[in-house]
């Protein structure tokens, strides 16, 4: 055991690396064991193991089962969290948002519409920038992967803090690696049926292995649910357009009663084939569809300005909600008349947000007796499109109808050695080429339908659009992007003596980037003018061509110490890039009028500024942790304790613009994220374990002299040249986390059995979004609990789940609302109590 933490450690990265080269739910060759925070769960036999007959039946047995894995873990100097099949079906977990909840110091949020689709965080690192463009700091594809629905899933890997040298750019946060079900060589399966009593929530899942022979098997598998209510009640209703170039309109209020109203429909297929010892093959081909009847359906106004009472837009008041965190909102939709004037014409108006992905992936792997040689290729295709209100009131002036799409290939392949000696390697190289396309229009101001007069009376950039002419389009933006990325890696690891371990390489990646990106159409170019000081947007008509080609070189080394059998003490530096690029933002501001001048009355481009305004540096960091791991007395206690302190410089941040409802993205000084993370499990009696996670991150703002104001902003508090300065600011979600759980199972009628679970979850006080009031997260506490029956050797098993079974409604935090007044904050409701029915059986 002490002899086997160099190629564990290396062995666990690289299969979890194969997975990150593609999204989510895409199975590694290898089967990582979880860590030490990777809690055993009281479950069924159909839920421990894929043939009931042959599964475990007792805590005490899943224990032993999970303490052999655990076992080849805690050598392993990573700090990490990974979810068995257990865990992440001990409450129903089929989607990133749930699954990130049951890990403290982790956050994967779904983010309405279109944009960058999720913001997701680790140890309070995530994503500042709310961008089309924009990669995540947490590896895991773009932001839209939160719509793939997880299920018929081995495992869920999240490994904290910079990842370099294994997993490439983009993951100066952590990683996450969702490893699915491979074919087994005997034929079984399982379904599972649920129903979820507040939502009116239908849910199946199944799956079946199908082997054809000793070398040939597939497996299918499936889910599909329908949220038929909601949580989020909309209380728009009629009433007149209060807006004179809207007169005479009627606006309809709600299209639905009830929000998100959610459904998914996924499917994967699975062929492994191993002709012999040597050589394995996986391919697996998911496609997944997700949709709402709105991306804002989960939002709700949680506080106005002083002395204000209702939400607004353009001043106007709403009158069908409050400034209150109650699951009750006022999102309306635009009447008849002007969605079908919108171009390019909806075939309703009733909002939607929809999101469709197929991932493929074909792994081979042959083991040479030294060396092990591995290729992975993958597809990834993501289209998503949505068509919505922003503005959070009935008055549905921000309207939005956009789709974009994102096609990946990418190819990876690495060598790794196992030498009988002290030093072994491992080598790779990686290549992927993306396209990503946008198209999308929005209506931001109620100036009444285009007359196809230039009111302005100043040169345009593209003639009248005839097509244009009746219709209440703002502004019209189409962009399409062409990134390539190239990278070799290498490591050595050096057994120094059998209990001491130095392993140390790197990572180089060269980036290449092409934008094109401009506005079809801008209605102000007509009312002001083009270069206009009160035109908000880019003038139609006029095209940007940002190239940006980067070079990168992250190291990493980790030092590791086995004092004695079971035990790990690891020190690791490690450094990372989150990459740079050209802004997406949907709406590109004025930076024509920005950048250019006059010169003897005649306005001149500056093109070289204008990419510029549009171009952003990479986001780098460096810093170390330190760790210890443990499985102490005979097992009966997993512990894992962690400190990190990491500097990241030229963050990428977001600035918003309420009035125009626009982003901009540019990239802010330096920053500080320290803390320390403990993970426990006990199991001091045979049929109970208890488990508890806390995490504490402390993240500020070292230096950030430029910050944007936030909306209404005055001298007196900082707002200087519409600029503030964060430098010594505190931000993030809650600076403490913590889990505390257990498991426990009991005899109940004859041989039937009671399998009991709990978890108590608490945060803390998150900080202020810019120093604005209101924007920062509320402390609370949320519960989950489950109950389940079963017979040991059975096929069967029916439970009863329940999360947040206090309906705590706390408020998450949020930012300016479009179009709002100063001091309306958005923010998104987290689901209430909830409980859900479910009955398994497997075969």
């Amino acid at each position: 055991m002490l002899d086997s933490g160099s190629t564990n450690r290396r062995l666990m990265l690289a299969s979890t690396a194969l997975a990150l080269l593609l999204p989510p739910a895409m199975a590694v060759a290898a089967d990582p064991p979880p860590s030490a925070s990777d809690q055993p769960v009281a479950t069924a036999p159909a839920q421990a193991a894929s043939s009931p007959a042959q599964g475990v039946t007792t805590i005490e047995a899943i224990v032993v089962t999970a303490r052999k894995r655990e076992e080849r873990l805690v050598d392993v100097p990573v700090a990490a969290s990974v979810l068995s099949t257990d865990r992440i079906n001990e409450y129903a977990a089929t989607d990133l948002e749930s699954i990130g909840n049951l890990v403290p110091g982790v956050s994967f949020q779904r983010s309405g519409g279109g944009g960058p689709g999720a913001t997701l965080s680790i140890r309070g690192v995530g994503n500042l920038a709310v961008d089309y463009g924009t990669e995540q700091p947490v590896a895991m594809t773009r932001g839209h992967a939160i719509d793939i629905s997880q299920f018929d899933l081995a495992d869920v890997q999240i490994l904290k803090g910079p990842q370099s040298l294994y997993f490439g750019k983009d993951s100066p946060a952590g990683v996450v690696a969702i490893d699915s079900q491979n074919p087994g060589d005997t034929f079984s399966g399982y379904f599972t049926g649920q129903h979820e009593f507040v939502t009116d929530t239908w849910a199946g899942e199944g799956a079946v292995t199908i082997p054809v022979n000793d070398t040939l098997s597939f497996r299918i598998a499936g889910r599909i649910s329908d949220m038929f209510g909601g949580y989020v009640r909309n209380n728009a209703q009629p009433i007149a357009d209060p807006f004179p170039a809207e007169a005479g309109l009627i606006l309809p209020g709600a299209a639905y009663p009830l929000g998100p109203g959610t459904r998914t429909e996924a499917i994967r297929a699975t062929a492994e084939w191993k002709p012999n010892s040597e050589f394995t093959a996986v391919l697996k081909v998911l496609y997944s569809d997700y949709w709402d009847r709105t991306g804002a359906g989960d939002e709700e106004v949680g506080a106005c300005g002083p002395g204000v009472t209702h939400p607004s837009s353009y001043g106007v008041p709403d009158p069908f909600q409050g400034c209150t965190i109650d699951r009750v909102t006022s999102i309306g939709e635009p009447p008849q008349q002007i969605a079908a004037g919108f171009y390019p014409g909806q075939p309703e108006d009733k909002p939607f947000n929809h999101s469709a992905t197929n991932v493929d992936t074909l792994t081979l792997t042959y083991r040479f007796p030294k060396v092990t040689l591995t290729s992975v290729t993958g597809f990834y295709h993501q289209y998503q499109d949505d068509f919505d209100d922003f503005d959070d009131t009935v008055y549905a002036q921000a309207i939005d109808y956009q789709y974009d799409t994102d096609n990946t290939f990418s190819e990876e392949f690495r060598a790794a050695t196992t030498f009988a000696g002290p030093i072994n390697f491992t080598v790779g190289a990686f290549f992927e080429y993306e396209t990503l396309s946008i198209w999308g229009t929005d209506k931001i101001a109620p100036t009444g339908p285009f007359g196809g007069v230039n009111y302005s009376g100043q040169p345009l950039y593209e003639p009248i659009p005839s097509y244009m002419i009746g219709e209440y389009n703002s502004t019209i933006l189409t962009e399409s992007d062409k990134n390539t990325t190239e990278s070799v890696f290498g490591e050595a690891d050096w057994k120094i003596l059998p209990t001491l371990d130095l392993a140390g390489g790197a990572r180089w990646t060269h980036e290449h980037k092409t934008t094109d990106i401009g506005n079809l159409f801008d209605i102000f170019d007509y009312l002001l003018g083009p270069v206009n000081p009160g035109n908000p947007f880019s003038p139609g008509g006029v095209r940007y061509y940002p190239t940006v080609d980067e070079d990168n070189v992250s190291p990493e080394v980790t030092l590791t110490w086995h004092p004695v059998q079971n035990t790990t003490l690891y020190g690791a530096f490690k450094t990372g890039f989150l990459s740079g690029g050209s802004q997406n933002s949907g709406g590109i501001s004025n930076i024509i009028e920005e950048t250019g001048s006059y010169v003897n009355g005649v306005f001149v481009r500056n093109i070289a500024a204008e990419d510029a305004a549009l171009e952003y540096q990479p986001e780098t960091v460096e810093g170390g942790e330190v760790g210890a791991k443990g499985l102490l007395f005979d097992g009966k206690l997993n512990a894992d304790l962690t400190f990190y302190d990491y500097n990241y410089k030229n963050l990428q941040v977001e600035v918003f613009n309420s009035a125009t409802t626009t982003f901009s993205l540019h990239n802010a000084g330096s920053a500080l994220n320290r803390g320390v993370e403990l993970n426990l499990t006990v199991s001091p009696l045979r049929d109970l374990t208890v488990h508890t996670s806390v995490e504490y991150s402390f993240l500020k703002y070292i230096s950030y002299p430029g910050a944007a104001c936030y909306d209404g902003e005055t001298l007196q508090q900082g707002c200087v040249n519409n600029q503030q300065d964060l430098s010594g600011t505190r931000y993030g979600g809650p600076p403490v986390s913590t889990d505390l759980g257990l498991n426990y199972q009991h005899p109940f009628i004859g041989q039937f059995r009671l399998a009991f679970s709990v978890d108590w979850f608490w945060y803390d006080t998150g900080f202020m979004l810019e120093r604005q009031a209101n924007t920062e997260a509320q402390a609370y506490s949320s519960v989950n609990a489950a109950v389940r029956l079963f017979k040991p050797g059975a096929h069967w098993e029916v439970a009863i789940l329940g999360t947040n079974i206090f309906n705590a409604d706390p408020w998450l935090g949020g930012g300016d609302v479009p179009l709002g007044s100063p001091g309306e904050i958005g923010g998104v409701a987290i689901p209430p109590a909830e409980v859900t029915a479910q009955f398994t059986y497997h075969w």
